[in-house]
């Protein structure tokens, strides 16, 4: 009998076990974890693959919490819909810096019933994670748990970061585009967006699921995705399309410093690339009252122009070409030319321009001098239509007309009226140097 007792007690303790490994022990990453990079002497650490990174997951949850080290992306990285194990449990929390270095991480899946579920599970009070963009799949039914797209708990810090995809939970969880559940006193979540959807939980929000106590600012997702609170702000597409929310990320900072950028007419969300466009919040160059996101600090929307098509007032802005009923642009002066260039290699400074349209077609509908100079337009230096990388592609024709006084004196790989061409320019002469 005393032996049965023991056996009963024994198997209780197993049970018991196994449910705390179920909550807090995460399942394994399919991709085999590499830990090669890591040493105890190093500070700082550079992830590349897939492999690097669910190492990370496994020297975290294994009890080193990288207090004092800086992880960072080397490599944008694809986790291919493969399992994951979130980075940090309650228990064995991250506390060092992670700095996505402006680098993706794509196809994060999570399906399982965690308690913690995202990139990274529970962070400390001593960590940051930065300048990381996650796209991905997540979905807990855990009752009472938390679910995020960077972060599923957090102490510590999260900035300038983006979740595109989707987060589920069920039950009293709490779910959050970035962070499921912001803990007080040192929880901090700014400068982040998510864009995708969050859904099913108690605790529902675009940035941050549930805020205890922690701290919010300058947070912005896509409305109608999830519900909204202090510190994280609804935006439509067309407010993130226009760059109001990349300015508003950046504080309006513009000297190459600011985290974060878009190319306008291309990019619909703001990026961390400093290869796209810079955002700034702009008067027209004829109308100080009325501002334009551009990414130029000069715009020319709704100018005013003289005869030969040119801003009366700076000069630099040109007029745009008359659209007929057969979608060609009629070109009759030569601001309208400077114009038509313009459209074809994206400037999207000029009235009526929000991206390149390199398939563009136009007729000259009279002789164009490109060498005119007047008050304000004081510079006849012309940039060829079309390049390399995006050639003109539509229907340029002449008119039997001529263009003169065409003046190249920068270097450039393909110099002339048009630089690179691959669709037809025919009927016109040409005159300059």
């Amino acid at each position: 009998m005393k032996r049965y007792k023991r056996f009963l007690s024994l198997l209780a303790v197993i049970v018991m076990f196994i449910c705390f490994l179920q909550v807090y022990t995460l399942t394994t990453f399919a991709t085999d974890a590499d830990t090669s990079w890591y040493s105890s002497s190093s500070t700082s650490f550079t992830l590349y693959d897939a492999a690097d990174l669910a190492g990370l997951a496994s020297l975290v949850n294994a009890g080193n919490d990288f207090s004092g080290k800086t992880i960072t992306l080397g490599n944008s990285i694809d986790l291919n819909n493969e399992e994951w194990t979130p980075i940090g449990t309650f228990y064995m929390q991250f506390n060092g810096s992670f700095d996505g270095n402006n680098k993706k991480i794509n196809n994060l899946t999570i399906s399982s019933s965690l308690t913690y579920v995202g990139l990274f599970g529970v962070i400390g009070e001593s960590s940051t994670i930065k300048n990381l963009t996650v796209s991905g799949s997540l979905n807990s039914e855990y009752y009472g748990g938390a679910i995020g797209g960077i972060v599923a708990r957090n102490y510590g810090m999260v900035s300038d970061c983006v979740y595109s995809g989707t987060v589920s939970g069920s039950g009293r969880t709490a779910a959050g585009g970035i962070v499921g559940y912001n803990n007080k006193p040192s929880g901090m979540v700014t400068n982040c967006i998510n864009t995708g959807t969050v859904s099913k939980a108690s605790y529902v929000g675009g940035i941050v699921g549930f805020n205890y106590g922690g701290t919010l600012s300058n947070n912005y997702y896509l409305s109608d995705t999830a519900d909204t609170a202090t510190g994280q702000t609804a935006k439509t597409l067309t407010d993130f399309a226009s760059g109001e929310v990349t300015y508003l990320l950046t504080g309006g900072v513009t000297d190459g410093t600011q985290a974060w950028y878009q190319t306008l007419g291309t990019d619909s969300y703001p990026v961390l690339d400093s290869t796209h466009g810079t955002v700034y919040y702009t008067t027209s160059c004829n109308d100080s009252s009325t501002y334009y996101y551009s990414n130029s600090s000069v715009s020319h929307v709704g100018g005013s122009y003289d005869s030969n098509g040119f801003c009366t007032r700076c000069g630099s802005g040109y007029q745009p070409a008359e659209l007929n009923n057969s979608g060609i642009y009629e070109i009759s002066n030569p601001g309208q030319l400077f114009w038509f260039a313009s459209l074809v290699n994206g400037d999207t400074t000029q009235d009526g321009i929000t991206a390149a349209v390199s398939n563009a077609s136009a007729v000259l509908t009279s002789d164009i001098d490109l060498s005119v100079i007047t008050l304000t337009h004081t510079s006849t230096e012309w940039t060829p239509i079309g390049s390399e990388s995006a050639p003109f592609s539509g229907t340029f024709d002449g008119g039997s007309y001529t263009v003169s006084g065409m003046s190249i004196t920068t270097a450039a790989d393909y110099a002339g009226l048009f630089g690179y061409v691959t669709g037809t320019v025919k009927n016109m002469t040409v005159d300059g140097s």
